[in-house]
């Protein structure tokens, strides 16, 4: 559990509400980046029950994919020029270092939440990127009542076997993780199987699976029994990059993650993420972040 993220001298424990931590915050919480996870961690969850006004504001998002699930009340997200809005039933899910702000809506005495973060298996990627987008996070309505309580059950499920002393606490959180992300495929309007062109999703596919292989252009459109020229075409239209520029995202998306919360050396992790030396990762982890993966990792220890 990663509770200390937050100030404890706000927090109290609510007896009315078993397993939930009431939070009483008069403002919003600021921070420029957060590292949820600890090293090797998968998951952290929670369940909050906040009290008045309470928010959190991201300044650069975080290192972990974000889950957060309105069970009651309501909450008040804002990226890019709007607002959204949301209601019981609402999962909003943000992406690794996207900023983010988001509070108790105007009104809203009490706001209960379910939520996690986590570092995706490969395989979710596709159902992620598949769901309806409000800006830079996902955002998905459940209005059905059974829809709606298996999803609920799903999540307490997750939380209860991240909170408990299983030894295999975190693969069976991730486990009923997945059984929610799988409810909110099936219960949107166009499902990730039905958005996406199938070929296009089969690239993705192979793309995640292979992320640590010298990959080309021609290989991935063998895969997708496509020409070079019409892959690219389908991928931009669906995904907004090429493959290649898809393929150096999730690269570096692993290669972020595995600094955070992993002891393997530059190299190691040049070699995981599909990079055929550790100065040519150095280069292009440099341009994408900014930062060399060395100053990212001790950037992130600081924190």
């Amino acid at each position: 559990m990663a509770k200390n993220m937050y100030d404890r001298a706000a927090l109290t424990t609510v007896n009315a509400f078993p397993g939930i931590l009431k939070i009483n915050w008069g403002s919003a919480a600021v921070h420029e980046r957060e590292t949820i996870l600890a090293r090797d961690q998968l998951i952290a969850t929670g369940h909050f029950l906040a009290a008045g006004k309470y928010g959190c504001i991201r300044m650069l998002g975080t290192d972990d994919w974000h889950l957060i699930y309105t069970a009651k009340g309501s909450g008040r997200f804002k990226i890019g020029p709007g607002s959204l809005v949301t209601q019981r039933g609402d999962t909003i899910i943000i992406p690794p270092s996207v900023p983010h702000d988001y509070r108790s809506a105007d009104g809203c005495e009490l706001w209960e939440t379910l939520w996690a973060h986590f570092l995706p298996w490969p395989h979710w990627i596709g159902i992620l990127e598949g769901l309806p987008r409000y800006h830079e996070l996902m955002s998905v309505h459940i209005s059905e009542r059974q829809s709606m309580k298996n999803i609920e059950s799903a999540l307490l499920v997750m939380h209860a076997y991240a909170d408990s002393s299983n030894p295999n606490r975190e693969l069976l959180a991730m486990n009923s993780l997945e059984k929610a992300l799988l409810l909110f495929d099936g219960a949107n309007p166009k499902p990730s199987h039905a958005l996406m062109d199938s070929r296009v999703h089969a690239a993705m596919t192979f793309l995640q699976e292979h992320m640590r292989e010298p990959i080309t252009l021609s290989a991935i459109a063998r895969v997708c029994s496509l020409s070079v020229s019409r892959l690219s075409h389908l991928f931009a239209r669906e995904i907004g990059k090429s493959p290649l520029e898809y393929l150096e995202q999730q690269r570096i998306r692993r290669a972020r993650d595995l600094l955070s919360h992993s002891a393997l050396t530059v190299t190691q992790i040049a070699e995981k993420c599909g990079y055929s030396s550790q100065s040519y990762f150095t280069k292009r982890f440099t341009a994408a972040e900014k930062r060399s993966p060395r100053e990212y990792r001790k950037h992130r220890r600081l924190e």
